[in-house]
């Protein structure tokens, strides 16, 4: 088979095995849970498209480019696929986000063939995302995350969850329409819907339609921001991430916000805009500060890993944003490091809560006494976000830090890392500390730990071995990653003393600002910080104001190009 065909099956697979469950549920017995055709349509969904892509591996590694056309149509008409060593680095990332958090829920129980049907419609889409190469499917599949996003969130029929997939729903729905009228300016500017086509035309465009491309490519990067969650546009993922399902929590955080960036990349690695380049880099590390603050102050505790994406988010923008080699291949590691410590912290942390009958920080101590796995895969997480070697923190963290170099973003992402530091340590604490004093909770019956138990081993743990095997052989690893991300570098890694002593110095900043913050002067200042900014509506005019930052950035490297 050619690569060309073979490469097809990435999104096919997804999109063929949804069909399993919905035939399940439409011709099968009536059950609470899906059956067997779900958890093959889940095994297919998920791993089939990394099968694919370890056998097309040798195509893009040396940075070769499988290109292809949606059923042989003109690639003028036709729906455009390119699948390129960023491309093939996401998809794999999304692959293995997507399996583990499948396995959490099928072990975990509680999901029927609707949740499955959902589920993997949602991979499909994001495979697509990546592959997309003209921007009008680009923004087909991105409405597909959006759509499936929405009811995944809301599976459980809470009350919170309900509210936060509107505001998801309230927020996206306008963003997307700047990205269509971004689109309406690149096209009446080059002819053509084709993103590796556009790029050709405006090499040798006028001054004038320059002008228009760079302007509507930033507004088409406000679109996407919304979905990427980087300040400002980081509103409505709090209590998205933090209402969702467990598992649907791992797979919004572990893959569809890294999803938006990597489109984002193949954006702007092919149309350059210069202003919005420089600009993630000031939003970037601001944003993971800001991000890190706001963690640190939930009592909520997927709240507070929930805005722990927003922060990793900005070392990825902050590293994507500097524009070097070393700058591409931080983003594009740390993006695949935070999918993994992330979606792993969602599953261990979500598991503690049921365990506990609680997410409330204060209430969780000893509810790891029954599940030991979490406690061991909680405890991988942590060390991965807070950047201590060997894990895979450790070495994407120092790669973004040089990449980012000195100056006030380079500071600002140096406090980032102690404040995420204090974060786990605060979180740490309360998790392996005994019981409280007050009522106890409920006791969860041995069915339902023995059920947490399984989905941990089966989902959580690979997670925490990648954390641990992707840090442990990052030497072996780099070069490789670098071939796909950025071929320009040449650059090794190694652990060393002296980089473990900062690291463990700025862990020990974290420790102390922790134990401030759990003090009773700190958690009243905390408990008043902790809703800051929250709504609907704050959410939707802080994407308003993004956007409209974006596009003065695109404007003003147009005006450079009118000279």
């Amino acid at each position: 088979m050619s690569p060309e065909r073979l490469a097809l099956w990435i999104p096919l697979l997804p999109l063929l095995a949804a069909a399993l469950p919905l035939l399940e549920k439409a011709f099968g017995p009536s059950r609470r849970e899906g059956g067997p055709a779900g958890d093959l349509a889940a095994l297919v969904g998920s791993a089939g498209p990394l099968a694919v892509l370890v056998l097309l591996y040798p195509e893009i590694a040396g940075g070769g480019i499988v290109r292809f056309t949606l059923g042989d149509w003109n690639p003028g008409i036709g729906i455009l696929y390119r699948l390129d060593g960023p491309a093939w680095f996401a998809s794999a990332l999304t692959s293995v986000v997507c399996l583990c958090s499948g396995l959490y829920a099928r072990a975990r129980g509680g999901y029927s063939s609707t949740f499955w049907f959902l589920f993997l419609l949602c991979i499909w889409s994001l495979q697509s995302a990546l592959l997309a190469a003209d921007f009008f499917h680009l923004f087909v599949c991105l409405e597909l995350m959006a759509l499936t996003s929405y009811i995944l969130i809301a599976y459980k029929r809470g009350s919170a969850a309900l509210f936060a997939s509107f505001d998801y729903l309230t927020v996206s729905t306008a963003a997307i329409l700047f990205y269509l009228f971004g689109l309406h300016l690149v096209y009446g500017a080059t002819g053509t819907l084709s993103v590796e086509e556009c790029a050709r035309i405006l090499g040798s465009a006028g001054p004038r339609d320059r002008t228009y491309a760079a302007l509507g490519t930033a507004l088409m990067a406000g679109g996407l921001g919304v979905r990427t969650a980087f300040l400002p546009f980081h509103g409505w993922l709090p209590e998205a991430h933090a209402s969702a399902p467990h598992p649907v929590s791992a797979l919004l955080s572990g893959a569809m916000i890294k999803v938006s960036f990597f489109a984002q990349w193949r954006i702007l690695a092919l149309v350059e805009v210069p202003g919005l380049r420089e600009g993630f880099l000031w939003l970037g590390a601001a944003g993971a500060f800001v991000g890190a603050v706001f963690a640190l102050c939930q009592s909520d505790a997927k709240r507070l890993l929930a805005w722990h994406s927003v922060s990793q988010v900005g070392y990825v923008l902050a590293a994507f944003g500097s524009g070097s080699p070393a700058g591409l291949l931080a983003a594009g590691l740390h993006a695949a490091a935070h999918g993994f410590f992330k979606s792993l912290l969602f599953l261990t942390v979500g598991g503690a809560a049921d365990a506990a009958g609680t997410r409330d920080v204060y209430r969780l101590g000893g509810a790891f006494r029954d599940i030991p796995g979490a406690a061991l895969g909680f405890l991988a997480g942590a060390l991965s976000i807070a950047a201590l070697p060997p894990f895979n923190g450790a070495v994407t963290k120092d790669l973004v830090l040089y990449a980012v170099g000195g100056g006030p973003p380079g500071f600002l992402l140096l406090a980032t890392s102690a404040g995420t530091a204090a974060s786990f340590s605060k979180l740490g604490i309360l998790l392996f500390s005994p019981p409280g004093p007050g009522p106890a909770p409920a006791q969860v019956p041995a069915g339902e730990l023995r059920r947490i138990r399984s989905a941990v081993r089966r989902g959580a743990l690979p997670l925490a071995a990648l954390c641990l095997g992707t840090g442990l052989a990052a030497p072996v690893l780099l070069p490789a990653a670098a071939g796909l991300l950025a071929p320009g570098y040449a650059g090794t890694f190694a652990f060393t003393l002296p980089a473990a002593g900062k690291s463990l110095g700025i862990t020990a900043v974290g420790f102390v600002l922790a134990l401030g913050v759990l003090s009773p002067r700190g958690r009243t200042l905390a408990h008043r910080l902790e809703r800051l900014g929250d709504g609907s509506g704050v959410a939707l005019t802080l994407a308003l104001m993004g956007i409209a930052l974006l596009a003065v950035l695109g404007g003003w490297t147009g005006r450079e190009a009118l000279g």
